[in-house]
């Protein structure tokens, strides 16, 4: 009994260092052909280019790395040889521009061979983004880029040529439409890596941006509204009419970043910030020219939460007399303290500058009052 399990498991051992072998052959051919495909079309490419790859492919071959790990190292290589291929211009080619890609190729295998690729490409993000498609393993890679699309989704979209072949980029779009949907709406007037992985989306949020687009085209703010619309709190007809009146677009993505499960909120952020801006404008301008009283008048149709949004988007246009103003306002409206709730709905790298805002203008001890057990 032993000796023959000794015997199977030795068999399923050769089975697979075989598999490897033969899938390393294919990938080898593959690198070949890109190579050749690549000097056909850049003649006048920088040659460092391919004494690069050529070593990058000898260093993903060393004995040091399991047959899988060598299979998957050139799996990568190939992967950046053909996004090169496609996507590569002849000036950038001559001036060696996806030579680094190369040079940083070996840096990342050693990473994952040593099992810290998750923790040091997130060192090295800025430049590991423009590489990702590098990155071996696709777990360590998925992660990566949908942290970075919370902190700037704008700048992974930008990237999607490198990952938009991997079998997890319907989830990092999906991702992006779900946070950002200002952001992937500048992408669908066109066939492109994003649009076709929206196109083919199961998502219902990614589904709601795509009939927006169809249906009103670029324009609509009815994108950022498709949590009201898929809980069924009105049509996307509807919607579209909300998005074309600013105010009431703003008093229902105020109330909709309250709930933690609210969809858009990058995109609700920016319009909010917009809007208050306009207002901060506004208050301004009255306070410069009218009678104290006018900007309470002009703000009668906020509450006492909108008032504090437009604060804290807009604090950094305010003069010291359109923020007295405007809190006195506050003051003579609000009944209770700003609770938690709301104030972690709040963008909270503003809400902070807003703090320090007040601090700067003597104002913290008077805002600190307002808030629900001085958070």
């Amino acid at each position: 009994m032993l000796c023959g399990s000794i015997a199977a498991g030795q068999a399923d051992t050769d089975a697979q260092q075989k598999e490897y072998e033969q899938r390393l052959v294919l990938l080898l051919r593959q690198f070949s052909s890109h190579k050749i495909n690549l000097k056909k079309e850049f003649p006048k490419a920088d040659t460092s280019f391919f004494t690069l790859a050529e070593s990058a492919l000898t260093f993903c071959q060393q004995p040091e790395f399991s047959p899988p790990k060598r299979a998957l190292y050139a799996s990568a290589l190939v992967r950046y040889m053909g996004i090169v291929y496609y996507n590569a211009t002849e000036d950038e080619m001559i001036k060696g521009r996806w030579n680094n890609g190369l040079k940083y190729f070996a840096i990342l295998c050693e990473w994952d061979n040593k099992k810290v690729l998750d923790k040091n490409i997130t060192i090295y993000k800025k430049f590991t983004l423009a590489h990702s498609s590098l990155i071996p393993d696709d777990e360590v890679c998925e992660r990566f880029l949908l942290d970075y699309a919370r902190e700037n989704p704008s700048e992974v979209l930008r990237y999607a040529n490198h990952f938009a072949q991997r079998p997890f980029a319907s989830r990092i779009i999906d991702s992006i439409a779900l946070w950002a949907p200002d952001i992937v709406k500048k992408y669908l007037y066109s066939e492109n890596d994003i649009s076709y992985n929206v196109v083919k989306s199961k998502s219902p949020a990614t589904r709601y941006l795509l009939n927006v687009y169809r249906e009103y085209g670029q324009r609509s703010n009815a994108y950022v509204l498709a949590y009201n619309v898929l809980k069924n709190e009105f049509s996307m007809d509807e919607a579209d009419s909300i998005g074309d009146n600013p105010s009431d677009l703003f008093k229902i993505l105020v109330s909709n970043m309250k709930d933690p499960a609210a969809y858009g909120r990058h995109s609700a952020y920016s319009l909010l910030e917009n809007y208050s801006i306009e207002q901060v404008r506004k208050a301004n301008n009255l306070s410069v020219n009218m009678p104290g009283y006018a900007v309470a008048d002009y703000f009668k149709f906020l509450g006492t939460e909108e008032l504090l949004t437009v604060l804290v988007y807009g604090h950094r246009e305010l003069t010291l007399q359109s923020f007295t103003n405007l809190l006195g306002t506050i003051k003579r409206k609000l009944e209770k303290p700003y609770t938690a709730y709301f104030i972690h709905s709040l963008n909270q790298k503003r809400f902070k500058e807003f703090l320090e805002f007040c601090e700067r203008n003597e104002k913290l001890d008077l805002f600190s009052r307002w808030l629900t057990g001085h958070q």
